[in-house]
């Protein structure tokens, strides 16, 4: 039985998912609930741990604890990554809809330069819009989302309790994620929003910022 797995990055990423898997319920006594429309069916259900496992449950715990704390910053940088992708194709959509209106010279001009900004902090987190077989994808080195994968992939590779080196590795790129997160954040409040003015004085709409 496993825990919901990670948030998604944008689906036409192919190579770049970061897709990892939530982490399997440690042993012990659950309770399974079956919901009907106002009628619930509930009972007890116990996990076992498998045969010749030495791990304690303890050790156990402390592994499911780190997975689930590594799923949870895929999940959340996958989330700024669809931010980022989604205001990058609201620049883009706002450029192609006023190209040749000469009185939009400047929003064109600042819009392809958002993107372009928006564009670089992405690249922090992971190689943008690669494509299912391109094997170029692994020229780029790993970024801080595929890292995050690598992690919890070594992490769960046994039943054993994590390592003082995992935890540490979790906390660094953690730390390296909610620097590149403050970036966006930086131009979202400042550039973003500057952009956002100049296309309402314009008599247009503006570029939302997308919650998932």
């Amino acid at each position: 039985m496993r825990y919901p797995d990670a948030h998604r990055v944008a689906p036409h990423d192919d190579n770049q998912q970061g897709f990892i898997k939530g982490p399997h319920a440690v042993p012990g006594s659950y309770r399974v609930t079956l919901t009907i429309g106002e009628e619930e069916l509930s009972q007890p259900l116990e996990i076992v741990k498998e045969a010749g496992v030495a791990a304690s449950q303890a050790d156990l715990q402390a592994q499911f604890d780190l997975l689930l704390s590594i799923r949870d910053k895929v999940s959340s940088t996958h989330k700024v990554v669809n931010q980022m992708r989604d205001v990058r194709a609201q620049l883009k959509g706002w450029r192609e809809r006023l190209a040749g209106l000469e009185s939009a010279a400047g929003i064109i001009d600042a819009a392809k330069s958002l993107e372009e900004q928006v564009l670089e902090v992405e690249k922090e987190l992971m190689v943008p819009e690669t494509r299912a077989g391109w094997p170029d994808a692994m020229n780029h080195g790993d970024r801080l989302a595929a890292q995050l994968s690598n992690l919890s992939f070594n992490v769960n590779l046994g039943d054993y309790k994590p390592t003082d080196y995992e935890h540490e590795a979790l906390a660094e790129i953690a730390s390296d994620i909610d620097g590149v997160a403050d970036k966006f954040s930086d131009i979202v409040d400042g550039n973003l929003a500057e952009f956002n003015t100049m296309l309402s004085n314009a008599g247009f709409g503006v570029v939302a910022l997308k919650v998932e």
